[in-house]
Order: structure tokens, then sequence, then C-alpha cells
């Protein structure tokens, strides 16, 4: 069960149904629409060769809390296993660990990387990590806080959270071999140092800090341009920037554009939520530069500030001067981007296929044996 199936999401779910295939075994993925920043990121998917199920949720504030309202009983009814978001807020988790007719996995960041947390999140969310029968974490972090949650560490699997950038490596590969002026041609930029941002456009990217960087970077280095990748409900934030020919803005950009922006940026730029970027960042072998005390998404671990990515202050002015730094030490651009393409091969989207995989069949056979021995 998912919320809503992003683009991003599509090539794991529909590689992962055949996985599971190869066992006579069958995928239906449960989801609703996207909603509020989501929707405004316009990347939602369809799966291809895959079941879809159409669920509609109603989503409730209480103070800070965001309950999304969902039945999920339709979808799970002739299911032998279930596995339900990891989420406080997701009445559709509590609705499938409560009944007891089948097992049930739930997979999520375990703890709250990207949102508040306080006591009552945090013991409900524990709750849903010790009633499930496998929990499927993002990332180690995620694995280790849910073992110790547990008492049996058995239930416990850690997926490497990642996406498919096997395409996206190999229209490197083939723009590589082209010149840089050809590449700077189809993103519609001159020259001078460039650097990119790439993902939705919304608050937790802090867009906010990349137009004030921009307004000080036009009386200093005029000749830096950011090209934007991505929508949401802040695109319109870089208007005055694109006025003035700072910024391109390309919207939402597949592969191919992201291969002409690795051939010639020196880095993405992301002073607010690090997630899957992450991986991206490692095939196009582009640094990131992030700001410290962000709430980050899990994967921000496989990083290393210093060493792969730059860590500045959360601040307009810090993050203007990182670029600025970068733009002036080509050098420290390649080697950063050099540390940040070893990791490439760690984090493949057939490592959390397989580790998903094998939590599926580890709860395909536990259903089994509960079939043999129905409890009395």
């Amino acid at each position: 069960m998912q919320p809503y199936v992003p683009t991003y999401r599509a090539a794991f779910f529909e590689a992962l149904a055949t996985e599971l295939a190869h066992d006579g075994h069958e995928l239906v993925i449960a989801a609703g629409a996207p909603t509020g920043a989501q929707a405004s990121r316009r990347d939602s998917a369809h799966l291809e060769g895959v079941l879809q199920l159409a669920m509609t949720a109603t989503t409730m504030r209480l103070g800070r809390a965001r309950l999304r309202l969902v039945s999920g009983r339709r979808a799970w009814r002739d299911a032998d296993v279930v596995v339900a978001e990891l989420a406080a807020g997701a009445s559709a988790t509590y609705e499938a660990l409560l009944q007891r007719k089948r097992p049930v996995g739930v997979w999520g960041h375990v703890e709250a990387f990207t949102a508040g947390d306080n006591r009552i999140t945090r013991m409900l969310r524990r709750w849903q990590t010790r009633a499930a029968d496998h929990v499927l974490a993002y990332t180690d972090t995620g694995a280790t806080l849910a073992r110790r949650w547990r008492a049996d560490c058995a239930g416990v699997t850690s997926l490497h959270n990642s996406i498919d950038v096997r395409e996206l490596e190999a229209n490197i590969n083939f723009v590589q071999t082209s010149k840089p002026s050809e590449s700077r041609s189809r993103l519609g930029i001159g020259d001078g140092p460039v650097f990119a941002m790439v993902g939705g456009l919304d608050e937790s990217k802090r867009i906010d800090l990349v137009v004030e960087a921009l307004d000080a970077l036009w009386t200093t280095r005029p000749d830096i341009t950011l090209v934007v990748g991505g929508r949401g409900r802040l695109e319109k934030a870089f208007a005055r920037a694109a006025a003035r020919g700072q910024v391109r803005l390309l919207g939402y950009i597949g592969d191919e554009m992201k291969a002409h922006l690795a051939k010639v940026a020196i880095a993405l730029v992301n002073p607010g939520r690090v997630g899957l970027i992450a991986v991206e960042s490692m095939a196009m072998r582009l640094p990131i530069i992030t700001t410290t005390g962000t709430r980050h998404g899990p994967e921000y671990e496989y990083l290393t500030p210093g060493h792969d990515s730059i860590e500045c202050a959360p601040t307009a002015d810090a993050l203007a001067t990182s670029m600025k730094q970068l733009a002036d030490d080509p050098q420290a651009a390649l080697r950063l981007g050099a540390a940040i393409g070893e990791k490439s091969r760690r984090y493949s989207l057939d490592h959390m296929v397989r580790q998903y995989a094998e939590a599926l069949r580890a709860l395909v056979a536990l259903s089994k044996s509960r079939a043999r021995h129905p409890r009395m």
C-alpha cells in the first residue's frame, strides 16, 4: 500500500513484480492520488505490467500531525501478504496490523528524518514496528532503530533505498562523447559556471535560500547560471532571476537533459531536504551543496560532507559563497565529483529489489506456516 506512486518508484515496482513472478507470486500496488505539495510536482506514474488498485484517502490535520484516513481492506482481501506504510498517521497501516489473518510488513524511514517528531508519533511508529512481522527500513540507520525497538532482529531488512539510474548512466555515457557547447545549447545557456537544481520545488527544498543566494550572486558573480529541472508550487519564486537570465527553468526533466547537466554543471544545489537526489548525484558525478541543520531524508547518510559533498550554514550568504568557491576552484569540484561517483555501485536498484523480494518471501513462508498451523 502506497499513498501514491511517484515516477521515481515505477522502475522499482516493475522490477519487483518481475522478480516475484519468477516464484509464481503476483504484486498488487494499492495507492491513492498525490495531494498538496506532492500533487504540484506532477510526478504521479502508471506502472507497466503491475496490477494497481485505486484507494481514496481523506487527509486531516490534528495540530502538527497529519492523518491519512483510508481503508485498505478491499486491497488486501485476497492477499497472502500485506506491506503497509510505516507512518504514524496512516490509518490503513493500523487496519492491516490489527487483522490477524495474514502476515504484515511495514516499510519506511522508521526514524523521523523529514518531519517533526514527538512522544506520541514516536510511540505509534514503535508500535507499528513491533506489531509487524517484518520491517523494511529504507537505510541502515532506520534498520538499527527498528532492531532496538524489536525483540526479533531477524524480521528487519535494510533496503538501501534507491532508484533506477541505468538509463541516466547510458545517457551520460553518450553525452560525454560530445562537446560541452552542444550540452549548453540543449540546455539553452551560454558560457560561464553552471550549477543545477533537480527535483520538486517546494518548501522542503529551501527555495527561499536559493532565491536569496541568486540575488547575492547577481551583484558579485552574475556569470553564474543555475539550471532548474523540476516542478512545484514554488516554481514562480525563480521568476525574477529567470527574467534577468540568471536562471534557466526547464520544468520536469528526464534522463537526457540530466545527462547534459552532468556534462557542464559544477555541482547540484540542494540546500533543503536531500533524499534520493543523493543517488542521482552519484550517477551524475556531481557533488551536492546543502546546508547544516536540515531535515534530510534517510538517504543523506550515503554522503560524506567534505569528501563527496558540501555542507554550509543555512543562510543565503553561505550558500552563495559555497557556489562561488566551487566555481573558482575547478580542481576541488573534480575531486568531490570523483569521490561521489565512486559510490555509484553501492546503492543500486537491483540490490534494493533483491532485499525487498527476500523480505516478501519470508512473509510468504510465514503465511504458509500459519496456514498449516492455525492459531487455536
